[in-house]
């Protein structure tokens, strides 16, 4: 017997929760100690590529 799981459903949840804490001014890391990801999984979901302000530019 087969007993679906509905992942995508889930994981569609949680990554518009994701959005949702992020739009209240949540940070990356605060995000991934919430929902237990890492802080690049966070980035990749929100589709953010922000810069780091520590890193010098090569040109």
């Amino acid at each position: 017997m087969d007993i679906p799981r509905a992942v995508a459903a889930t994981r569609a949840a949680r990554d518009a929760c994701i959005h949702a804490d992020r739009a209240a001014s949540m940070t990356h890391r605060e995000l991934a100690l919430k929902y237990k990801l890492t802080e690049r999984q966070i980035r990749n979901i929100l589709g953010v590529e922000e810069e780091d302000d520590r890193q010098v530019g090569l040109f």
